[in-house]
């Protein structure tokens, strides 16, 4: 295997490290704009960590709320019909990529043990806790793994990021794999759910967003699907016209004064993306 990927991790490393000091100014003096800023610098932190973990792991529990054979942290700010679209689209995924599991995970010798892969392997697809899938996706098509493999986990691991984040990498890791497992080569059915997934889980994060906004709330997990979805190469415009709609005038708001000004991490993999939102967020702008 690569070396790469552990330049990559220490470069996450590095990254938490420089961010630290964010976390705390966030609950710190300072005044409103430098309590944002500072946010965005610990949402920065909490999302290298994601990638950092691949390297030095990560600690937590393992929270499942099976709802419908999935783990969904369900809200009740949430709209129904919303939940019931991203239900809809996360079952087409399970139906279509349905698999065997494979006999094998492959991946770098000297750490596929700590991947878990027997656990992936010999537990029922939909009873895979999140942590337990968090290392095999943090280090996919990088230290483990490979398409097949990726391939057959892929329901789960979107099924776990869309109703229970907090126990795998955030969206922009997720649907930044996608390119790496060359999905525009797989089937146009396959294809096909996996947009319309993206599509719903982008409304999902929408809706989660304004169930928990407060004046103070930030749209990170907009922000995320949005960013995962430039990764995963597919067009933007329908989630910007989302933005534009009257119900996301929070978020929209929100990503107007924290979206950087030039490309941070995940967006610098897409710098076109990167300035088509930063287009879009400055068209409005008073």
């Amino acid at each position: 295997m690569r070396a790469a990927p552990f330049t990559r991790g220490r470069v996450c490393l590095e990254r938490v490290s420089r961010f630290q000091r964010a976390d705390a100014n966030v609950t710190g003096g300072g005044g409103v704009g430098k309590s944002r800023q500072a946010h965005g610098h610990a949402r920065s932190n909490r999302i290298a960590l994601c990638e950092a973990s691949d390297l030095v792991g990560y600690g937590g529990g393992i929270a499942l709320s099976p709802v419908f054979g999935h783990s969904i942290e369900m809200d009740a700010k949430i709209p129904q019909d919303v939940e019931r679209r991203a239900v809809e689209a996360l079952e087409a995924v399970y139906r279509v990529f349905e698999a065997p599991p494979p006999s094998v995970i492959e991946g770098c010798p000297c750490c596929i043990d700590t991947r878990n892969t027997d656990v992936l392997l010999s537990t029922p697809l939909r009873q895979i806790p999140g942590m337990v899938m968090w290392r095999y996706v943090s280090g996919a098509f990088l230290t483990v793994g490979g398409e097949r493999d990726f391939r057959y986990l892929l329901p789960r691991i979107i099924d776990v990021g869309m109703f229970d984040p907090g126990n795998l990498p955030d969206p922009q890791i997720i649907l930044g794999k996608l390119p790496l497992a060359n999905w525009r080569s797989w089937q146009v059915d396959e294809q096909r759910v996996i947009e319309a997934l993206v599509a719903a889980w982008f409304e999902y994060a929408v809706s989660r967003d304004l169930a928990s906004w407060d004046g103070w709330s930030f749209a990170q997990s907009t922000e995320g699907v949005l960013c995962g979805a430039a990764r995963a190469g597919l067009p933007l415009s329908r989630y910007l016209s989302r933005l534009s709609e009257r119900d996301a005038e929070p978020i929209l708001g929100d990503l107007r004064e924290s979206f950087p000004e030039k490309p941070s991490y995940f967006w610098e993999d897409v710098p076109e993306a990167f300035h088509e939102v930063r287009a879009f967020l400055d068209m409005g702008r008073s």
